[in-house]
């Protein structure tokens, strides 16, 4: 018997529970940029001044008060996906520093070139446009970030072949792909 749909996505759901706990705790973390430091909202919406027609002040207008009617809520449903977005590159970021060979960086960097390419094509199949489209996005994000800070910690056996080159000796896998 196959299982239905909507008990697949509500385990993906509940797996993500501790990912959004460590999220929240990372929100309250102030990125360095340059001499200044950045709160992740503030980063936020200059990305999102960045990447739409919008400017810094309308987003600061719509975020987080004012998530209602189309406009409003597509903005905020943006807003938290580009929240999430920095998350993740920035815990991408440590990853790859974190890898010690160029093959085991140049993987990793086809791996996540890879998955934002599948985030986007699944999520754009799933809901087409508007808020939910981003809010798929947003969820995606969040559960990349769970996975990567897992490939940061893992040091077992049946770690990716690209953390284990970061973490030790690689056993001779820097040859490329």
């Amino acid at each position: 018997m196959r299982t239905p749909a909507w008990l697949r996505h509500a385990a993906v759901l509940l797996a993500l529970l501790p990912a959004c706990a460590t999220l929240a705790a990372d929100a309250m973390k102030p990125a360095k940029r340059g001499a200044r430091y950045y709160s992740l909202e503030e980063r936020a919406i200059r990305e999102m001044a960045r990447r739409t027609s919008l400017k810094e002040d309308e987003v600061r207008g719509y975020v987080p008060d004012k998530c209602f009617g189309s406009l409003g809520a597509r903005v905020c449903a943006s807003y938290l996906f580009i929240k999430a977005d920095l998350v993740t590159l920035d815990t991408f970021d440590r990853l790859y520093r974190q890898m010690r060979t160029d093959a085991a960086r140049a993987r990793l960097a086809r791996m996540q070139a890879t998955w934002a390419e599948l985030r986007d094509q699944t999520c754009m199949y799933e809901h087409g446009g508007g808020e939910s489209y981003s809010y798929c996005r947003e969820t995606f994000a969040k559960a990349r970030t769970w996975q990567l800070r897992k490939y940061m910690t893992c040091v077992d056996f049946g770690c990716p072949a690209f953390a284990q080159d970061g973490q030790a000796d690689g056993g001779g896998r820097d040859e490329a792909p």
